[in-house]
């Protein structure tokens, strides 16, 4: 609740509460839960170096308790994001398709539309046109499904970066009002971790509409 209100330090402080009663306590399938919420923390603030340690350390013990159980997944998606951001695409994408591979097997259906939402992300950032709108087709219909409104949210945001990106930008101005409607309906923050991209969405939709356009529309 703290990270979806945009409130990254009780957020942290919640999550180190969380590890040490962990410790304390010497159940690895708890310190490893805790370790993934202070992961999770440090990647909302930009800790890159910190989330990914984590990260690896929790995603192993997930691996080794309950290979495909829903943490596993869900720490691995978060894995790599995280490589993503810190410039280690191989590795990313290694991690996301793999991912997207074991969600299916495991008959996670939000870890697979997360996978899909992200894997379309991605081929946006390289350019590959052709490739997010099925894939982010597949993620806003299963999120829909599942009321994850937030995640629905940030999949409108892809679609505006697609828009964006094929030159129509009347078109992704209104996808994005969308999106940043419903962060405001849920009561929810945009991620800061998604702000930098909404900011360059919003600057590069600007520049290639008429001077008052993105305004009224």
């Amino acid at each position: 609740m703290a990270l979806e209100s945009g409130d990254e330090e009780t957020g942290r402080r919640w999550a180190t509460e969380a590890l040490e009663i962990s410790r304390s306590l010497g159940d690895p399938l708890e310190v490893a839960h805790a370790e993934f919420l202070l992961a999770n923390v440090e990647a909302s603030t930009q800790n890159w170096a910190d989330a990914r340690r984590l990260l690896e350390r929790a995603r192993a013990q997930f691996r080794t308790l309950r290979p495909l159980g829903h943490y596993a997944l869900l720490s691995t998606r978060v894995l790599s994001w995280v490589c993503k951001e810190m410039g280690d695409q191989e590795t990313a994408r290694e991690l996301s398709e793999q991912n997207l591979v074991d969600a299916r097997a495991a008959g996670n259906a939000r870890v697979e539309a997360m996978m899909l939402g992200q894997l379309a992300f991605r081929a946006v950032d390289e350019g590959r046109l052709a490739d997010p709108a099925p894939l982010i087709r597949q993620s806003y219909r299963m999120m829909r499904k599942q009321g994850d409104l937030m995640s629905v949210a940030a999949d409108l945001f892809s679609v505006a970066r697609l828009l964006a990106a094929a030159d129509r930008p009347a078109d992704a101005t209104a996808v994005l009002a969308r999106s940043q409607a419903i962060y405001e309906e849920i009561g929810a923050a945009i991620p800061t971790y998604d702000q930098e991209d909404t900011d360059e969405l919003t600057e590069r939709i600007r520049a290639a509409l008429p001077a008052g356009d993105y305004e009224r529309a």
